[in-house]
């Protein structure tokens, strides 16, 4: 989308540090984490509809290579002991909060791109005023994301049983590496609902499309009125291409959360 915006209050993936007797998928965690932290750097100048697509593209590697790591029988051995029940739990549960935020997410990037398509298909036959559809259509949008938002800052909180292992390098590193990977989730997805909420729905960015269903309601008759509609349609277009590649993203991440949620569900049973 042409539009773009400043990215704020992002969680900031740090740095982990492997033993360097860890296998070698724990070290593709940690490009990965760096190619996350490249992208933060990135988003949070500005923030469009393609720097999204990115962000999740890159979570989608690092969780291909966890979900590598996390089949290793060194690292199911870590995990699956009884005293660390509590912390593969803790580590369950944020994986099933991720999936449905996903979920939720992708749903109401599936419902703003039939709107966008409705709204094409009004500006196109210049009938009726779509206004006060849009208009109501922007505040459940604006609800269901600040909904989300409440959800992800749960995810985000710390954990009160990570710091116990110290003392076993590649349990503490196992650990400390899956909480940077949720770290990284947390904060594409914070863009993700950003941009959901910024362009999309700020009254600045949609005045010119009321405007024009108000003209379509008065029958625009002037050039420079029609080459408006003409702009209005492009911008429309845009707006369902880039949420549809949004879509398409927030897609493959959900099968990569259902993949981890089944690896954990996998080291539990045992």
């Amino acid at each position: 989308m042409a539009t773009s915006m400043k990215f704020n209050k992002r969680c900031t993936v740090r740095s982990t540090s492997f033993p360097s007797t860890l296998h070698p998928s724990a070290c593709k965690i940690e490009e990965g984490l760096t190619r996350i932290r490249s992208w933060e750097a990135e988003a949070s100048d500005v923030l469009t509809a393609d720097t999204v697509c990115d962000g999740l593209c890159r979570l989608g590697e690092l969780y291909k290579y966890t979900d590598e790591f996390l089949n290793l029988p060194l690292t199911q051995q870590a995990l699956s002991h009884h005293q660390n029940e509590k912390c593969v739990n803790e580590l369950m549960d944020k994986s099933v909060r991720l999936l449905d935020i996903c979920g939720n997410t992708r749903d109401v990037m599936s419902e703003i791109k039939v709107h966008a398509r409705e709204l094409l298909s009004a500006l196109r036959r210049k009938k009726g005023d779509s206004s006060a559809e849009f208009a109501a259509f922007r505040k459940a949008i604006n609800k269901d994301s600040k909904k989300l938002t409440a959800s992800l800052k749960q995810v985000d909180t710390k954990s009160s049983v990570l710091e116990i292992f110290d003392q076993d390098q590649h349990l503490g590193a196992v650990i400390r590496s899956l909480k940077e990977v949720t770290a990284a989730s947390v904060s594409v997805f914070q863009s993700v609902l950003l941009f959901l909420s910024t362009p999309i729905l700020k009254p600045k960015a949609t005045t010119k499309w009321l405007q024009v269903s108000k003209l379509m309601h008065k029958g625009a008759v002037s050039s420079e009125d029609q080459q408006h509609d003409v702009n209005e349609v492009d911008r429309v277009k845009t707006l369902e291409s880039d949420v549809e590649g949004i879509e398409n993203g927030l897609e493959s991440m959900f099968r990569h959360f259902i993949r981890t949620r089944a690896s954990l569900l996998n080291i539990v049973s045992q």
